[in-house]
């Protein structure tokens, strides 16, 4: 039985990275503000449950999203594989300028 995982790279936002999920934090059943290697980061979810989507900022106007568990299966920490796939990315990135 396999757990899909998903990870989406925003480049390009017309605001600062993490600052329109802020504009829309009342549309989300759950919005928790947490921080992944010092780096901010939300985790933000249209339905509470055993789905958790991560957004960390990776610069002013950049940004990861990852859920390590898309299927949905119970987990005990929904959020552990999403955590550990942002760290997997922020370890690996080169020192911002």
């Amino acid at each position: 039985m396999s757990n899909p995982a998903g990870l989406q790279i925003n480049t390009d936002p017309a605001i600062p990275s993490l600052d329109g999920l802020y504009l829309v934090r009342d549309t989300f059943a759950v919005f928790k503000p947490i921080e992944i290697f010092g780096h901010p980061a939300l985790h933000a979810d249209d339905v509470a449950g055993p789905v958790c989507t991560i957004y960390t900022a990776i610069a002013d106007y950049q940004a990861v999203s990852t859920d390590g568990n898309l299927a949905g299966r119970p987990l005990a920490d929904p959020c552990g594989p999403s955590r550990r796939m942002a760290e997997m990315i922020l370890s690996n990135l080169p020192p911002l300028r």
